[in-house]
């Protein structure tokens, strides 16, 4: 979210609504502004992503050495690409917004080279454009991406070998590499990079049973590749859980009704099509849209 959304900041935190908040505090972030990133976070994790991105946009805007609101600033494109059409527009935006992100935290490397939490969205979000890159059939940019997300993984495994969150890079780096396209195997080879695709989806499974908040992550990459490979059954079992942790996200909902769909359970996937439209918000017009259309389809076949 590669990857790798990360719930920086404890839940149960109180939430400020003072709209004209100070968002510096002698030269460090003012605990309102943890605050209002944590607001952020939990919105886009709910599926508001017009309140969340407002508040990453201006935290991003307002902070240039911070990669944490540029981070999620990304990720509305990323997921709309993965889970709801893979659209140009879409994988064009999150390049866009994913490489902003990645200047900042370059800065920010640079003041403070050991800060983990950037070398893990830097790794992730290496990871995530390798993933948007190997579905658009850039395969040179894919592979670009993922030495350089698995090189920032690396660097945190020096930093702590049980560092749960950083498996799902390895485990990402390790599928790629094991499914690399023949015809650029060669590339490969001669970069001295190798990958085991039953190794990585094992690190992933790993991350998804674990109880870290990095757990959604790796869930949404696993029902993505699932799908990709037609293992429905396992599919469903990752789309369960993420709708059983984020019911009010219309995105994983409708993720869940294709894989209701493709096990052949046609008639709890038309009402689970139908049920987006009760929690989305406006900015998902276009997915309610879709859904109230495959529920058509399903029930007219």
């Amino acid at each position: 979210m590669i990857p790798f959304f990360i719930l920086l900041l404890a839940v149960s935190l109180p939430i400020s609504e003072n709209k004209n908040v100070e968002l510096r505090e002698e030269g460090m972030k003012s605990e309102t502004y943890e605050y209002v990133l944590e607001r952020g976070v939990q919105l886009f994790y709910q599926g508001k992503w017009t309140q969340a991105g407002t508040i990453f946009s201006e935290l991003a805007d307002a902070n240039d050495d911070d990669i944490r609101p540029a981070f999620f600033r990304s990720m509305p494109s990323f997921w709309t690409y993965f889970f709801t059409g893979q659209s140009p527009h879409a994988a064009n935006e999150f390049l866009s917004y994913s490489q902003k992100a990645l200047n900042t935290g370059e800065k920010q490397l640079r003041s403070t080279p050991g800060d983990t939490t950037s070398i893990l969205m830097m790794g992730g979000l290496y990871g995530y454009r390798a993933l948007i890159a190997a579905s658009e059939k850039k395969y040179r940019i894919a592979v670009q991406s993922g030495v350089g997300g698995f090189s920032y993984t690396r660097r945190l495994l020096a930093m702590d070998q049980n560092h749960m969150d950083a498996l799902i890079g390895q485990g990402v780096f390790q599928y790629m590499m094991g499914t690399v396209p023949r015809e650029i195997q060669w590339a490969t080879r001669l970069a001295g990079m190798s990958g085991d695709r039953e190794k990585g989806l094992e690190m992933l499974e790993k991350v998804a049973a674990s109880e870290t908040p990095t757990r959604t992550d790796a869930r949404m990459i696993l029902a993505y590749i699932y799908k990709e490979e037609q293992k429905y059954d396992d599919m469903i079992r990752l789309t369960r859980n993420l709708i059983s942790e984020w019911p009010e996200n219309p995105v994983f909902l409708f993720y869940h009704a294709k894989a209701q769909e493709k096990i052949g359970y046609r008639d709890e996937a038309k009402k689970t099509y139908l049920s987006i439209a009760e929690i989305a918000g406006p900015e998902f017009e276009e997915l309610v849209l879709l859904g109230k259309k495959q529920a058509e389809r399903i029930l007219n076949e």
